[in-house]
């Protein structure tokens, strides 16, 4: 990811990533400012814990039912494919993966401290990740660090986007 980014450092580049995919934005915005220096203007992350506090759950290891409730703990989003059979059995596997990946995750231990602004967003009522979790989202960063915390669980970003992409669009940028 972070190669095929390469032609468009010639503009400001802010990384998004939501859940698993805060951690992937984090470690491209690693990638790019280690080959490029500070060529990254921001890494926004969302709902999920800095790698610091990353602590794997084990649930991608456990059974249906286990991995079943931990899915719809997380917020109502799945729910009606999940309580369908035929979807569930469709879905299972591919959430299973993506639980797998979160679980096998580990990030260099202290990151490489980033250039870039780092901005983290949250839903106020997220199961899994608590206001600790992000605020150490500052650990990774020499470029300063704000959270904002709106209402909703772990996928807050579907009813509150519209907030969430005034937030992002109006975060200055540094290159």
């Amino acid at each position: 990811m972070a190669e095929a980014l390469v032609p468009a450092l010639d503009r400001p580049l802010v990384l998004f990533g939501h859940s698993m995919g805060a951690s992937v934005a984090h470690e491209v915005a690693m990638r790019l400012e280690a080959a490029h220096g500070p060529v990254v203007g921001g890494l926004v992350v969302s709902s999920r814990s800095a790698p610091s506090r990353l602590r794997p759950s084990g649930v991608s290891r456990e059974s249906d039912e286990v991995l079943l409730r931990d899915v719809l703990e997380l917020g109502v989003t799945f729910s009606a494919a999940l309580h369908h059979p035929d979807l569930r059995d469709l879905l299972l596997p591919v959430i299973r993966a993506d639980y797998r990946l979160t679980d096998d995750y580990r990030p260099a231990v202290p990151p490489r401290p980033l250039a870039a602004p780092v901005t983290a967003y949250l839903g106020d009522r997220d199961p899994h990740v608590s206001s600790e979790d992000m605020r150490a989202w500052s650990e990774v960063t020499g470029g300063g660090f704000r959270l904002t915390v709106l209402p909703g669980d772990h996928f807050y970003l579907l009813a509150q986007a519209s907030r969430l992409v005034s937030g992002v669009g109006g975060l200055p940028v540094t290159v």
